[in-house]
């Protein structure tokens, strides 16, 4: 696993084609815009869980908070 230290609206990029935006820290919490293809699926891990759990998809359109 790489770590990598950011401040807000610093930002890195995965392959040229994805970027992950720090927006803000608020605590222990982070939001994070991410930037990528329309047709990459992007869901929260939580949500990554519930689906292989009960075998349904989850949309990749979600907005993560």
């Amino acid at each position: 696993m790489l770590v990598i230290t950011r401040t807000p609206n610093k930002s890195l990029y995965i392959g040229g084609e994805i970027q992950l935006k720090v927006i803000k820290v608020l605590g222990e919490s982070v939001s994070l815009g991410v930037s990528a293809p329309k047709n990459m699926r992007i869901v929260r891990s939580e949500q990554e869980r519930k689906s292989s759990d009960n075998g349904s998809i989850t949309s990749g359109t979600e907005v993560l908070k």
